[in-house]
């Protein structure tokens, strides 16, 4: 099986659409811990506003598995924000949330996380279904502009959200 890093080639010159398509959100539904001696791959959670963010988070996975020496055996599943305003893509999201062993939380807009994102985690931790606390991760900005700083009005609401649902938050700077 080729490991997550020569996965993300491929990945990258998808459209959107086809990455979060029914079949593939499907199958990420469906993870389930697994009852063997093999190690359950990260399953990464990527909620992002544009295609651009999509891609800085995956960027930043390659980039993560690079320095781990390769090899991290990765499930990503993709959510971009406006589908949460659909009820069935809500209720999907909230169950795949449930899967997640991390929700990398990339935005290239310079506004605050929509209320959307933060009415959309407070009501999907309930479905951890007793798992560990989550690590929600922000990437926000852009490769170009940088990261935002830790003053931020749109990182200290993500962080504040975080705080409220349990979680625990990372934002790299």
């Amino acid at each position: 099986m080729p490991s997550f890093t020569e996965q993300i080639p491929a990945l990258q010159g998808a459209e959107t659409e086809q990455l979060t398509g029914p079949g593939s959100l499907r199958r990420a539904g469906s993870v389930s811990p697994q009852k063997d001696l093999t190690p359950a791959p990260l399953c990464v959670m990527i909620v992002y506003d544009l295609q651009a963010a999509y891609r800085h988070g995956l960027r930043m996975l390659v980039s993560l598995d690079r320095l781990a020496g390769g090899g991290i055996d990765v499930r990503l599943i993709p959510w971009r924000l406006d589908e949460f305003d659909q009820v069935d893509r809500r209720t999907l999201a909230i169950e795949n949330f449930g899967a997640a062993d991390v929700v990398l939380v990339s935005m290239t807009s310079a506004v605050a996380p929509p209320e959307r994102l933060r009415r959309w985690l407070l009501e999907a931790v309930p479905n951890r279904n007793g798992r560990p606390a989550l690590l929600i991760v922000a990437l926000l900005g852009t490769q170009l502009d940088g990261m935002d700083p830790p003053e931020s009005p749109r990182l200290q609401s993500l962080k504040q959200t975080a705080a409220e649902a349990g979680c625990d938050f990372l934002a790299p700077m």
